[in-house]
């Protein structure tokens, strides 16, 4: 720049410190909107697989709803003798067949007072986690009966999805709702708990409950324990209510995102615009 007339300089400092600002300010908004276009995205996934069920047969909904039952009735029998992985590649291959679908997701959970709507898949490999909840094998399948007692899973506190992160918010008398095969589960949360990994007694089937228990990883960035938000079958408010969310939350978490960049991008070129406008100005007078 040594070389540059003084006015010049000015007007290249000026755009260089609007670019550094620029870049600033996208690094600070990036986070918070790559997080909400995961939440939309994830969203929209559940949504469509919903109404993907929905639109099966009734025959063919109650043929899984059937094979979903008759594993749970086996599992409660067996005494659940593995959690997380089936030692017996038979069990694996008849989980892996219960509740399966086109699209690999047996069905979707929302938890309306923190803001999730998430598919759930079956197991917890670091693939089905990244892609939004998990079911521990090893726990009943999600579709509510007597002594049955599914655990749902899901990341906290991941740099490009909110998911499970504010799960430690929720507290007793809060309720979240899975929706398996086109039916909707409202669950009351009645305990909130945290254990260590290895102990794993709380998450068995326990006398006659129809119970849902949510895990995830505590305290937030350490992860040494489980943080366990457990609730029990209540009846659906209404159709709308028990699904807890506002519909097509996705595509309008999108759209925001846009407009947020969008009108980032505007601030920022008529900001580079108008210094050099000035600029010039000053040197044409």
């Amino acid at each position: 720049m040594r070389g540059m007339p003084v006015k010049r300089r000015i007007i290249a400092m000026r755009i260089m410190a609007v670019t550094l600002l620029a870049a600033a300010i996208v690094l600070i908004m990036l986070p918070p909107i790559v997080r909400a276009w995961s939440t939309g995205r994830l969203a929209t996934i559940a949504d469509d697989h919903e109404r993907a069920v929905a639109a099966w047969p009734s025959t063919k909904r109650d043929r899984a709803l059937a094979q979903a039952k008759a594993y749970n009735r086996w599992l409660t029998a067996s005494g659940q003798p593995t959690l997380g992985v089936a030692q017996d590649s038979q069990a694996a291959e008849a989980y892996r067949l219960a509740l399966e679908t086109p699209d690999g997701v047996m069905g979707t959970i929302s938890i309306p007072s923190i803001g999730v709507h998430l598919p759930i898949r079956h197991g917890t490999s670091s693939d089905v986690l990244s892609a939004g909840a998990g079911h521990l094998m090893g726990t009943s399948l999600p579709v509510g009966g007597s002594s049955t007692h599914a655990v749902i899973t899901a990341h906290r506190g991941l740099a490009g999805a909110s998911m499970f992160t504010r799960l430690d918010e929720m507290a007793v008398g809060d309720r979240f709702s899975l929706t398996v095969l086109g039916a909707t589960m409202t669950y009351r949360v009645d305990r909130v708990t945290v254990i260590k990994p290895e102990d794993t007694a709380i998450l068995r089937i326990s006398s006659t409950e129809d119970r849902v228990t949510l895990m995830t990883c505590t305290p937030y960035g350490v992860n040494t324990h489980r943080l366990l938000v457990s609730g029990v079958r209540v009846p659906n408010a209404t159709a709308e209510a028990g699904r807890g969310r506002t519909s097509h939350a996705g595509p309008t978490t999108r759209v925001w995102c846009w407009i947020v960049l969008a009108a980032g991008g505007l601030v920022i070129g008529g900001g580079i615009g108008y210094l050099v406008w000035r600029g010039r100005r000053k040197s044409g007078s």
